[in-house]
């Protein structure tokens, strides 16, 4: 994504925020306008970015399609082998396509970056959708006001994520676990970039954060990245540096957390069911609840109003 500055550099330098603009970004109705408009451009941003994707899908299904069938009729005699240029002269459409896909998220990128300058958690959620925009400059924003914001991130506001959100999360751990070079040279002598160091602690951010929105997702790339702690990667003989070793040891204690909480979701919507049968107006208690108050039971159904269908046969009805 960052290769498109060389696209966007020119339009995206025609918005680029003064002092004056940044500090008018303030916690009052106009910022909350602000994080409303950065959501509704987030959600048409992810339809564009579908359509481009599936144009390039289908670019490059076509053009390896187009191919065969014309080797096939090349070898039948049919055509002459240099007319298959044609065919892959269709990929200079890929050029004006992506042009066309950076300037319609020219709207999202200056909201992004106006959101950016705020400390209000209402901004996280859209923030994160807006993680990976094309551009150095709204993605460095962005990234440095979610790693800001994430250590004040609590249950309250983890209920105001959505699923594209939180996907959006899972993919920087999967990122991580995949591409180690996204946030270090793995080489000793060499000096990891502004953009490795940032990306780095971004991760650190997203790590300390899983246990509160991780989902099973999460747990699978947290696993992922934690293996990575016993690999011994050399580059040039060097051995791979701390960086590495430190995100797979956190990744792993990230991923225990998550895991307990997963599992104490599950015994928490289970019930247990008695060992014997229960007189109509018994009270029966979730598996997860070992203690607490009388209301938190749950009363088991007179016989005539259970349901066919229910294998527990019991309502949820509180007293």
């Amino acid at each position: 994504m960052q290769r498109l500055d060389e696209i966007d550099g020119e339009a995206e330098s025609s918005y680029q925020l003064t002092e004056a603009e940044a500090s008018a970004v303030a916690p009052a109705d106009g910022l909350g306008g602000l994080v409303a408009d950065l959501d509704r451009e987030s959600e048409a941003n992810q339809r564009r970015f579908r359509i481009f994707s599936r144009f390039l899908i289908g670019l490059v299904a076509g053009v390896a399609g187009g191919s065969l069938v014309w080797l096939f009729a090349e070898a039948e005699g049919l055509v002459q082998s240099r007319g298959i240029g044609a065919l892959f002269a269709l990929f200079g459409l890929v050029g004006p396509a992506t042009a066309v896909y950076v300037a319609t998220t020219k709207r999202h990128r200056r909201l992004a970056r106006q959101v950016a300058h705020c400390d209000d958690m209402r901004a996280l959620g859209p923030l994160i959708a807006s993680i990976n925009l094309p551009g150095n400059r709204v993605q460095r924003e962005v990234a440095e006001a979610v790693t800001r914001m994430l250590p004040h991130l609590d249950e309250a506001a983890v209920d105001h994520l959505t699923s594209i959100q939180i996907d959006m999360l899972n993919y920087q751990i999967r990122r991580a676990a995949i591409d180690p070079l996204s946030y270090s040279t793995n080489v000793d002598r060499l000096r990891d970039t502004a953009g490795q160091n940032r990306y780095y602690r971004l991760l650190q951010a997203i790590l300390e954060a899983a246990p509160l929105f991780g989902n099973n997702e999460t747990l699978k790339h947290l696993e992922r990245l934690a293996a990575t702690r016993g690999r011994a990667i050399r580059r040039g003989g060097v051995p791979r540096p701390a960086r590495r070793a430190d995100l797979a040891a956190a990744a792993m204690l990230a991923a225990e957390r998550v895991r307990e909480r997963l599992d104490r979701n599950v015994a928490s919507a289970q019930l247990l069911r008695p060992a014997e049968s229960t007189e109509s107006g018994g009270l029966l208690r979730p598996a997860g609840l070992t203690d607490g108050p009388r209301a938190d039971l749950l009363r088991a159904s007179d016989a005539g109003e259970q349901n066919s269908d229910s294998s527990a046969g019991i309502s949820n009805v509180l007293t």
